[in-house]
């Protein structure tokens, strides 16, 4: 049974903090015809409730001059004192971006913030080190792109690809001044912190923070604001689908990522560099729903789609959308 049940205001200020993270109680007032005292009461229920984990901001990391690879293992023989060892070391690993558990092929999942290939073949090979005995199959994917989709289920209605936001794209560098690094590390933390805050927590004054804000999202390296969610506390699922293409050509692999930009149940869409060159993170109340949208892209797509693979993520352990030393 989900801990925390939705009403029709919570899913408007939800969809408003799920597009801009960062706008104020009287805007989302306005736009979704809620009392500002309400949106606020709403948005402290549902942080203190732990729904919403974190306000964070969504980066552009080949505008810093990362790379994101993905390691996944399927674990086979780890008692559960190693398990335990593995998972902590990969938390507290500073250049492990993302841990999840999964069930299904793989059995972890994690992602690695790279300069380049040489430094992440130095951390995967000091994770295989300590725990390669354990792993029976892995696979490897390089991010070409990932577009983070509203979720407009929260709504109840259609997604159009105007409204996606690109977040791991850009492959030109962009030089920060002083004080962005520390900005940036903030908003990731808590989107939602008032240029006056930012301004005493960098010691910058209170115009400089907004002149860097505004010219961090010129130049693309910030990509907009968004939520976390604990999706167990409203008893949603979220799916991982790894998808093999057969050959195809330009219109039908846009006409692929047109369909999957248009469910209002996609929450990421990537583009990989691996065995498989499409990802699909999926968040679904039920199970059909689901197994309807696999079953969908099979039928729809049988001369683009060659092979899909499926796991469930039971625990998102570690999400950071920034590297922690850039």
């Amino acid at each position: 049974m989900a801990a925390y049940t939705l009403d029709k205001a919570d899913r408007k200020i939800l969809a408003e903090l799920d597009a801009d993270s960062r706008q104020g109680f009287s805007s989302m007032a306005k736009k979704t015809r809620i009392p500002l005292h309400v949106v606020a009461y709403r948005i402290k229920r549902m942080a203190d409730e732990g729904l919403i984990k974190k306000f964070t901001t969504l980066v552009a990391l080949g505008k810093l001059g990362f790379f994101v690879y993905k390691i996944y293992f399927q674990l086979t023989g780890m008692p559960a004192e190693k398990e335990k060892l593995m998972t902590n070391y990969l938390l507290e690993n500073k250049k492990v971006s993302w841990v999840a558990k999964s069930e299904g092929q793989w059995d972890l999942m994690i992602a690695v913030y790279a300069r380049d290939i040489v430094e992440f073949g130095k951390i995967k090979d000091e994770i295989f080190f300590r725990y390669g005995r354990y792993v029976s199959d892995y696979a490897i994917t390089m991010v070409k792109e990932t577009y983070v989709l509203r979720r407009s289920y929260f709504l109840e209605e259609e997604r159009h690809s105007a409204q996606e936001e690109l977040y791991v794209g850009g492959n030109v560098k962009c030089e920060l001044k002083d004080g962005d690094k520390k900005l940036l590390r903030l908003l990731v933390e808590n989107s939602r912190l008032s240029a006056m805050e930012l301004a005493e927590k960098t010691r910058l004054n209170i115009k400089t923070v907004l002149a860097r804000l505004k010219e961090l999202k010129r130049l693309g390296v910030i990509q907009g604001y968004g939520i976390e969610l604990d999706l167990r506390k409203i008893d949603y699922k979220y799916y991982k689908l790894c998808i093999y293409l057969s050959k195809t050509d330009e219109n039908g692999y846009k006409r692929l990522v047109d369909y999957f930009r248009g469910n209002p149940n996609v929450k990421h869409l990537i583009e990989a560099i691996g065995p498989w060159e499409l990802e699909l993170e999926v968040e679904v109340k039920k199970d059909e729903d689901f197994y309807n949208l696999n079953r969908n892209i099979r039928n729809v797509f049988t001369d683009n789609v060659k092979r899909i693979e499926s796991v469930v993520i039971s625990d998102e352990m570690k999400l950071d959308f920034l590297p922690y030393e850039f």
